[in-house]
């Protein structure tokens, strides 16, 4: 339990709970805070989702080509991520990689 000291005496006791609901004004910055390591650490991996794209531009008589990449080894919002990877083996290393942050961080 805990209680606040202020200027007019001591609050009531109220119970202390572990964990953040979502809901809480703090959730999205504490989500950042714990999770932009890991996904950090997985951008800086090969073992997601590459996507290269390639599309025609002219401009007058000259026709080039635009050439786009990008790498994306995992989508996230609040508790909710999927992992990609183009092979069983990659998605397997992410899967070690997060174990071991979730593992570190006395994550669920």
């Amino acid at each position: 339990f805990n209680q606040v000291l202020t200027t007019h005496g001591s609050t009531p006791t109220y119970p202390v709970f572990s964990g953040i609901n979502q809901v809480e004004i703090l959730s999205p910055i504490l989500w950042c805070i714990y999770f932009d390591p890991l996904l950090c650490r997985m951008q800086n991996t090969t073992f997601g989702y590459n996507m290269d794209v390639t599309s025609p531009f002219n401009h007058g008589n000259v026709e080039t080509h635009n050439s786009l990449s990008t790498h994306v080894p995992a989508l996230a919002y609040i508790d909710d991520t999927l992992w990609l990877s183009q092979s069983k083996e990659f998605l397997n290393s992410l899967l070690c990689i997060a174990d071991s942050f979730y593992e570190l961080n006395s994550i669920q």
